[in-house]
């Protein structure tokens, strides 16, 4: 029953929006084409504590589950704690870059190999990156940490696979107060009790939606919120939905000019070589 209820609190944390989310994603593109990922989800705290005074012990066990799961899929899993959210952060080390859409979460709605487009040439090479991201899609999608490659369609059911079989919602006229009550295939069932105009009142109500992205060259052209320094680029996800995301950068390879100028003077060296060796046997 208290697993059920933890669930269910969050959920409709998720579904209703909100405010008391806090979704980070974090893509760092090193030189050799290789990145990583980092994921980052949490819950405002203070939020779910008064929801339910059993929250923060519930979230230790919860928790614990959670990363031995994803560690054993290779994960490197972090809990995240600040002022006012508690959730937990992913990290997925040495993707190929044009393996990127396959770890995306499932808020990034364009994940295709369309997304990364790489342009090579001589010596320049030019790398253009196009997302679109959608909050609702997230949320709806219950997205805690399930990628776009997952078989695993979460609509219907909450963090630990159960199906969610009827959901009913009761407002209170008189107080505001709604009560959700949630049940599952298990047989179990969650009752939640919140008031809506409290949730909005509470620190950090607004959403924390972000998206940093950081290359091993100076962009030449995107369209980030802001930029934080030469090579990293942050968007502000909690907007006008969708948000659309491109950035491009270009790498110069000058290793095949250095053989190519190699090839020559070795070539002229031969040349000058074999000149000599036939006008000694001349002479």
């Amino acid at each position: 029953m208290k697993k059920c209820l933890l669930l269910g609190i969050m959920l409709i944390l998720c579904f209703t929006c909100t405010g008391c989310v806090k979704y980070a994603y974090n893509i760092e593109i090193n030189s050799k084409d290789k990145l990583s990922l980092t994921q980052t989800e949490a819950f405002n705290s203070k939020l779910l504590t008064s929801l339910s005074p059993e929250i923060e012990k519930q979230w230790s066990s919860e928790y614990e589950s959670f990363a031995r799961e994803y560690k054993d899929k290779g994960y490197e899993v972090k809990e995240y704690q600040d002022e006012n959210y508690r959730g937990a952060t992913l990290i997925k080390k040495d993707i190929k870059l044009q393996d990127l859409t396959k770890h995306l979460p499932k808020g990034f709605q364009n994940a295709s190999e369309e997304t990364i487009t790489v342009e090579k040439g001589f010596i320049k090479t030019n790398y253009k990156l196009y997302l679109v991201y959608n909050l609702q899609d997230a949320n709806n999608k219950n997205s805690t940490f399930q990628t776009n490659h997952s078989d695993t369609n979460t609509s219907s059911t909450n963090n630990s696979g159960y199906k969610i079989v009827s959901k009913q919602k009761i407002t209170d006229p008189s107080t505001g107060n709604v009560t959700e009550i949630t049940e599952y295939d298990n047989g179990s069932t969650s009752e939640v009790i919140y008031n809506p105009k409290e949730i909005e009142s509470v620190p950090g109500a607004k959403p924390e939606v972000s998206l940093t992205i950081k290359t091993p060259k100076k962009a030449t052209k995107h369209n980030a919120t802001k930029v934080l320094d030469n090579n990293t680029y942050y968007w502000d996800l909690f907007s006008e939905q969708p948000v659309e995301i491109s950035l491009e950068y270009t790498k110069y390879d000058f290793s095949a000019v250095g053989i190519v100028g190699s090839l020559i003077i070795i070539l002229t060296l031969l040349v000058f070589i074999y000149n000599k060796s036939k006008n000694d046997v001349g002479f």
